[in-house]
């Protein structure tokens, strides 16, 4: 493996992980609103 596949191969494998992150969020966004919507109703 040379440096630049390496390189290339962290890069991809962060861009993963920012990805996988960035859905986690917005399912938390979205439970987070529909308890608050609840809470609200109440």
């Amino acid at each position: 493996m040379t440096e630049k596949t390496l390189r290339k191969s962290c890069v991809l494998r962060l861009s993963q992980k920012i990805e996988a992150m960035r859905q986690i969020n917005e399912i938390d966004l979205y439970y987070f609103k529909s308890i608050s919507n609840l809470t609200k109703g109440k």
